[in-house]
């Protein structure tokens, strides 16, 4: 009869030690992916710039456009670190991305920037000559997952 006093909390003690939160079949850890970038890759054309890190100074490559053009579009891949491989993220069922793209320009005054409909791409159109940088950016539940470095964008 004693070890059925004890039956309670032996059964509690087993639920708590075997279901974590990291496991619990309750919860849906879709809810609360996040984007894990190291890095980014843009691809236009020919031309790429890249940079694994978020250190500026590992920045690969640079953007040269022309004044009162607009680019083809420029493709977005991010770099994971620990995989270490280039990937795009991937669509609910419902074909809309769980993360979003933003793009920001430095100096408004010489780039315009067009996000396509198309997901993780988007165009650059010259405004004046001069030097600036962008900034890529992943969206997830309305904050910033991923920032990348300033990426270098030359309107001649």
């Amino acid at each position: 009869m004693k070890i059925l006093k004890y039956l309670p909390f032996v059964i509690l003690l087993a639920l708590d030690i075997g279901c974590t939160k990291d496991d619990n079949p309750a919860s849906s850890s879709e809810e609360h992916e996040h984007l894990e970038a190291d890095g980014v890759l843009l691809i236009m054309g020919n031309d790429s710039l890249y940079v694994k890190s978020g250190d500026e100074n590992d920045v690969v490559g640079s953007f040269t456009i022309t004044e009162g053009d607009t680019t083809e579009e420029i493709e977005v891949f991010f770099y994971h670190l620990e995989d270490d491989e280039w990937f795009q993220p991937e669509h609910d069922h419902d074909g809309r991305e769980e993360v979003e793209l933003d793009v920001e320009e430095v100096d408004t005054s010489l780039l315009e920037i067009h996000l396509e409909d198309h997901h993780w791409e988007f165009r650059l159109s010259g405004l004046t000559h001069g030097d600036t940088y962008i900034r890529v950016i992943t969206i997830h539940e309305n904050h910033a997952d991923y920032i990348s470095p300033r990426l270098p964008v030359t309107v001649n």
